[in-house]
Parts: C-alpha cells; sequence; structure tokens
C-alpha cells in the first residue's frame, strides 16, 4: 500500500531550529542579509555525507519514514557528527530561515547525470533573490540576476550564468586551470509536497551507489572530499590526494565513527 505524502508543514520543525540557533548565539531576527550570512556560516559545519542515507535506505521499510528530518539532522550531527545530502540539508536550512521570517522556498536542479539530482533554496532579500546551496557548500547567497554572478569562495570561483531564451540559470566552478558546468536550475520555486517527492525519490540516484563526505576545513581556507578511497584536501597552494582509508578519512577529517562507515559500506552495489 502507498504512503501518503507526509502532512508536516515548516513551523513544525521550528523548535529544531531554535536549537541550531541557539547552539550558535544566533537570534531569531530580524530576517536580513547579515543574518542570513551569519547563518550559512553555522550551518556550513554540518558535512554533506551520504553514509546517514545509506543507512535509512536499506534499514528503514517505508519510502516516507527514510527522510530525514531536522530533528534527527541536527541530533545525528550533536551525537556523532554526521550531517546529511542536499535534499535533508536543505530542508533543515528551510527550517530555519522560515522561522527566521525569511521568504523561502526550495529549488531543484539537474546535473549532468541525472534531473533532480540536487537541490538548493531560493530566499527573497530586499536588493532581490538570491540562490542558498547548502549541499554544495556555498558559503554565501549568489543573487539571482538577468547578468552572470561570479564569486570567490577562499580559492575557487563560482559563477551564475542566466540563460534569458530559456530562463533557466547555470553555476560552474573555476581555478586558474580548469572550469566545470555544476548543475542547471529554473528559477521557479517549488512547493512543500513537490520538494518532498522528489526528496524521497532521491534515494534511487547514482550518487547512491558510492560514499561521499565533503565539508569546508577553516583551518586551511580548503575543501575535504571523499569518495570512497580517494580522499583529496584542496587548498589555495593546491590539490593533495590522501592516502588513507575511508574510515581513516572520515574519522580524521569529520569525526564521524568508523562504525557508522563500515555499516554503510554493506548497503554498496
Amino acid at each position: 500500500m502507498m504512503q501518503a505524502i507526509p502532512a508536516t508543514t515548516l513551523d513544525r520543525h521550528h523548535d529544531t531550529a531554535r536549537l541550531f540557533l541557539a547552539h550558535h548565539q544566533l537570534p531569531e531576527g530580524p530576517a536580513g542579509g547579515d543574518l542570513l550570512r551569519r547563518i550559512l556560516a553555522a550551518f556550513a559545519r554540518i558535512p554533506y555525507e551520504n553514509i546517514s542515507k545509506l543507512i535509512k535506505l536499506n534499514e528503514t521499510r517505508g519510502e516516507w519514514d527514510r527522510l530525514r528530518w531536522p530533528a534527527e539532522v541536527w541530533a545525528d550531527y550533536q551525537e556523532r557528527r554526521l550531517g546529511g545530502t542536499c535534499y535533508s540539508l536543505t530542508f533543515f536550512l528551510w527550517a530555519i530561515l522560515d522561522c527566521c521570517g525569511y521568504a523561502a522556498a526550495p529549488l531543484v536542479m539537474d546535473m549532468k547525470w541525472a534531473p533532480a539530482a540536487h537541490c538548493g533554496l531560493r530566499a527573497e532579500l530586499a536588493d532581490g533573490p538570491c540562490l542558498l546551496d547548502p549541499g554544495y557548500l556555498l558559503g554565501d547567497p549568489l543573487h539571482l540576476r538577468g547578468d552572470s554572478t561570479v564569486r570567490y569562495d577562499n580559492f575557487t570561483g563560482v559563477e551564475l550564468r542566466h540563460d534569458a531564451a530559456g530562463d533557466v540559470y547555470e553555476l560552474h566552478t573555476f581555478t586558474r586551470r580548469e572550469r566545470q558546468f555544476r548543475y542547471r536550475f529554473a528559477p521557479a520555486p517549488l512547493g512543500l509536497a513537490e520538494f518532498l517527492v522528489y526528496w524521497k525519490d532521491s534515494f534511487y540516484q547514482k550518487s547512491m551507489r558510492h560514499i561521499c563526505l565533503t565539508r569546508l576545513d577553516p583551518a586551511t581556507r580548503g575543501r575535504i572530499y571523499v569518495r570512497n578511497e580517494f580522499i583529496r584536501h584542496y587548498t589555495p597552494a593546491g590539490k593533495e590526494n590522501m592516502k588513507l582509508t575511508l574510515e581513516e578519512a572520515a574519522a580524521r577529517y569529520f569525526d564521524i565513527p568508523p562504525e557508522l562507515v563500515r555499516r554503510a559500506r554493506r548497503y554498496l552495489p
């Protein structure tokens, strides 16, 4: 028997949002650009990882029961330093912003390998709408304008291009050596029910065929990226491949217990 879409609303998750805000000594308003940047900086400490998602997919029967709501994401981060993938992170950030009075709604992005493979938020600020992307670790809002928006996050450039003919945006990242297309999206936001369906379907994407973790590294103004046994440290000086096992990398750079990595490994194809 097919389960109905969960009857949830953002305000049901405001209690968890307030725990996050209190933990980081952040106020609930006023909703402006300064507070938004402080929220994003604090939220960036929560890593992107699909260990928790692999475990929920394989150890929870109901399709809707697999969604990791903000209370679970926050508790897992506090207790085991887990985070989430783009859908759980985006929903948690959405609930925080809603609690603080921001007008925001989700967006879905198409990547090279699949449609709706990524997601983020559209937030309305006094100087116009902007893109927020907690899953891709964008630390600041990117304005949605008719022209291109270029910004540097530490040593990596981010460019948001607008195609007026199709009214779509493309996000590219670049360094001195290379430029890469990341995703494409329409600026029209989704409703809650539609977003939840995309979230449910995300458990069956190709990204669930490997273990992936990434987080910012403030000590070096860099980023740690892990995909199975491939571990790379990006810094302003360049990139370095680390000779570590997946369990060692998760423990050293993310403080995630090795037993959770081994538990998720069992479910890889």
